[in-house]
């Protein structure tokens, strides 16, 4: 069976970056499915994340060039996992599989053929993990460093060296519906997931276009929430706190 794949970016203030890596996300679905790897019903999810410029003007104009590209517009800025995972519960019921990567093409599209293979060859999870760190900056090399050394501490199945480039199946997001909670890190959550999986290394590459949003702060700040996070899940999820798709349903009324 041929699968509809449902690429998930997740944006914020990237009205520079969308007009350059927008038409290079879809240029790599038209040759996925003019080759048969996918059906011609998969999309491009760009979740605008409550961005402050044009962002969504953008994501618009993209949709009008092709209807391939379709748009999330938040209501307000609910932080890059919460934005991913809202795209992924909006796809659940429209894709067989769901690929989520940033939206600067710092990770290597080329290798989106090897992960839909592993996915075909029944893999439920496909880890996009990087090889190699030397277009980082040094002070990023080292946060980088200290933060899956510590992810690793407290959670031994997390996959170093993996952000936000996966594959997903179905399965596997449905899933993660069983959480409660709206403080996690996803690169962790599907870690722990008891569902077999794969792993594709690749080059993170320099931005195709902007600046990072992040600075030294707002690295630790994620490393700190991923770790407390990580610690209240495998505390139990309380009957009292929502669960993941009820966030999801409300952030997008």
């Amino acid at each position: 069976m041929t699968p509809i794949l449902y690429f998930v970016i997740p944006c914020y203030n990237d009205e520079s970056v969308l007009p350059v890596t927008g038409p290079l996300f879809l240029q790599k679905l038209l040759f996925l499915i003019q080759n048969g790897e996918i059906e011609d019903d998969s999309r491009i999810v760009f979740v605008n994340d409550g961005s402050a410029d044009a962002t969504w003007i953008q994501i618009e104009r993209l949709h009008k060039a092709d209807p391939h590209c379709i748009g999330l517009d938040l209501r307000c800025n609910v932080g890059e996992q919460n934005a991913l995972l809202t795209g992924m519960f909006y796809a659940m019921d429209r894709a067989d599989c769901y690929l989520t990567m940033d939206s600067d093409m710092q990770d290597d599209i080329t290798k989106v053929d090897r992960m839909l293979q592993a996915f075909k060859e029944g893999k439920e999870i496909v880890f996009g993990v990087r090889s190699a760190r030397k277009n980082d900056a040094f002070l990023e090399r080292v946060t980088s460093r200290l933060f899956y050394s510590g992810m690793r501490l407290v959670e031994k199945r997390s996959v170093p060296n993996h952000s936000n480039y996966r594959l997903m199946s179905k399965g596997a997001i449905n899933q993660l519906k069983a959480y409660r909670g709206t403080a996690f890190y996803l690169p962790v959550l599907t870690a722990m997931l008891d569902l077999p999986s794969a792993i594709v290394y690749y080059e993170r590459l320099p931005r195709a276009a902007g600046t990072s949003g992040y600075n030294f702060w707002k690295r630790l700040k994620l490393g700190a929430d991923a770790i407390v996070s990580h610690v209240a899940l495998r505390q139990g999820h309380p009957r009292e706190r929502e669960t993941f798709e009820g966030y999801v349903q409300r952030v997008l009324e």
